[in-house]
């Protein structure tokens, strides 16, 4: 027998389901476990039991109530097998879903969690703030998976400066929740700045260790901020309830755990920007202060008063001579014009040209000859000298004529 491809063998597969009557129209039922609602009306979920786990798919053209899908419900769900020949990979697309009772997994989970919650594992008083510029970034993950890749990856990306350290665990399975508990008390010893714990995303008996009650409590009881980054977006574990943070993804945990470099250098730059305008701002105003002061300095400087003084000095004796001269001359000419004055009023000058001054004995001044008798004595003064005279005779003359 020839070997035939691995489409023809998918096909061939395909090919048999479909023909197969049962399998066309079957009814299945299971707890309802990773939800998933997509953007484009499509449901995707899981129906599993306790051993086996079927995927199933409700079309959004269909009328089936996708309400009635949540976490850990037990539901009969209808529908026709299908293969996708590229995978090799059967799902069950369904047509009709009914509800049949909650599923003793999902029963078991919201009694942890209400006791938890109870006991205040879950409480925002309890929340610790995540640093802002962390240099120690502690991990507890699986050291082969996807989520340590991709949160290095991410932590190099934004911010290189901070260490990595790893406490690898198993992240599923029964040894899952014991050394997910010792890769956090490990690094809570080491002074780490911020812990990740999580892991990819997957089933949910996949991701049940992120339920365990005992996990649960060493990230409450855990010093050092933590992340929990478990699965996917539409994942919910109670660790998420008990971590300080809660991340969609482990991306989004590193994401949340770092500040991004590019932001810091721009703000850095920005810093700079401001400093140096500032910077030249402040100079330029203590230059003009400065310049102020010294123009204050030079005008009070003692020297420089000194030589203003002097100048000034210079200026004011320059304009006193000036004056002082100008009186000078003013005054010669009235001194002259006095003297002129004084020439004309001169007795002397009178006598000068023939006149007399006739005094009594008292060298009173005789001015009328009514004031003179005979034999009176008599002193005359000329110009050249003094004579001494009796009166012998007395003529009155009035109005200038001869009496």
């Amino acid at each position: 027998m020839s070997a035939i491809s691995v489409t023809q063998l998918s096909e061939y597969i395909k090919k048999i389901i479909k023909e197969d009557y049962i399998l066309k129209k079957v009814k299945v039922e299971g707890e309802i476990s990773n939800i998933s609602r997509r953007g484009n009306g499509h449901c995707y979920f899981t129906l599993k039991d306790d051993k086996s786990t079927l995927k199933c798919v409700v079309w959004r053209y269909s009328e089936t109530d996708t309400e009635l899908l949540k976490e850990g419900v037990l539901l009969q769900v209808s529908g026709n097998i299908t293969v996708y020949p590229s995978s090799s990979s059967y799902q069950m697309i369904v047509s009709h879903i009914e509800q049949k009772d909650m599923g003793s997994i999902y029963l078991e989970l919201e009694k942890r969690k209400k006791t938890l919650q109870q006991e205040g594992l879950f409480e925002r008083t309890h929340k610790k703030s995540l640093p802002k510029y962390p240099f120690k970034i502690g991990v507890v993950t699986s050291e082969h998976g996807a989520a340590i890749r991709d949160i290095i990856k991410t932590i190099k990306r934004r911010y290189p400066v901070a260490d990595i350290f790893l406490a690898p665990c198993s992240v599923q399975g029964v040894d899952a929740p014991s050394e997910i508990i010792r890769g956090i008390k490990e690094l809570d010893k080491m002074d780490m700045d911020i812990l990740i714990i999580g892991r990819g995303g997957g089933s949910f008996e996949e991701l049940n260790a992120f339920n365990d009650e005992e996990v649960v409590r060493a990230v409450y009881e855990c010093k050092t901020p933590i992340i929990s980054a478990v699965g996917h977006e539409v994942d919910t574990l109670l660790t998420d309830f008990a971590a300080d943070i809660r991340a969609a993804t482990p991306t989004a945990g590193a994401e949340l755990s770092t500040p991004n470099i590019l932001d810091i250098l721009k703000q850095l730059e920005d810093y700079k920007k401001f400093m140096e305008d500032n910077f030249s701002y402040f100079i330029f105003g203590e230059s003009k202060q400065l310049a102020y002061l010294f123009e204050q300095l030079n005008f009070h400087n003692p020297i420089k008063n000194l030589q203003r003084q002097k100048e000034k000095l210079s200026q004011l004796k320059v304009r006193f001579i000036s004056k002082f001269d100008l009186w000078i001359k003013s005054e010669k000419h009235k001194m002259a014009s006095l003297k002129l004055k004084l020439d004309l009023l001169n007795p002397k000058a009178i006598l000068d040209k023939g006149y007399s001054m006739v005094f009594d004995m008292n060298n009173s001044l005789v001015k009328d000859v009514r004031e003179i008798s005979l034999e009176q004595k008599l002193n005359v003064q000329l110009s050249s000298g003094n004579i001494s005279v009796v009166v012998t005779g007395v003529e009155e003359v009035k109005n200038g004529i001869e009496l």
